[in-house]
């Protein structure tokens, strides 16, 4: 009797339906013959795991809902409400095990666009300064705004974002940025994610 297609994949089923082979327990079973298009759509497939371990999620759900309604005159009522919902899901699966021999890369390897924003005095050459050491460093610049200084200050603030660069190569740049008497506080500095 066959459980697996030619690819080892086998189907979990309720064991209320025909074509039960093997029996799980917990109301599961695995199906006989291979998986085929024809399977019912609300079953799921799934590859050479080990019993007990499936996609076919538990559910437990609770949902109360309670309504008062008082009468204090003719005119005037009372009432409340109350609803309460909670559900909880659980289904096993095993880790990718393509996942297990993925090296994990050393930080300062990791390429990735920063945000940095510097508190600098309000001196000529400064920003010539800091965009010099973000090039020996072959960090690109994607934006910066500096900001213009209030009456009587004598700092400025200076925000920079960052194409794609080395993590090393930037903390180098903001160790050496952070060493300059022109830069007044210490540098903030944020990784951009791109999420997409």
């Amino acid at each position: 009797m066959a459980f697996t297609d030619a690819a080892g994949n086998f189907l979990v089923q309720p064991s209320t339906l025909t074509g039960c082979g093997y029996q799980l327990g917990n109301g599961k079973c695995y199906a006989t013959g291979a998986v085929t298009a024809n399977s019912k759509r609300d079953l799921r497939t799934e590859s050479r795991f080990y019993d007990g371990a499936t996609v076919l999620p538990s559910a437990e759900r609770y949902n109360t809902f309670a309504f008062m309604n008082y009468d204090i005159s003719d005119d005037v009522a009372f009432f409340g409400e109350l609803g309460l919902y909670n559900a909880e899901t659980e289904a096993l699966g095993s880790a990718p095990s393509s996942l297990a021999s993925t090296p994990i890369l050393p930080i300062d390897k990791v390429v990735t666009s920063f945000y940095l924003r510097l508190q600098v005095a309000d001196q000529a050459g400064v920003l010539a300064r800091i965009t010099g050491i973000l090039a020996e460093h072959n960090i690109s610049i994607d934006a910066l705004l500096q900001r213009e200084s209030a009456q009587g200050e004598t700092h400025t603030d200076v925000i920079i974002l960052t194409h794609n660069t080395v993590e090393g190569e930037m903390s180098k740049a903001v160790a050496q940025m952070q060493a300059l008497p022109t830069v007044l506080a210490p540098i903030v500095k944020i990784r951009k994610e791109d999420l997409t």
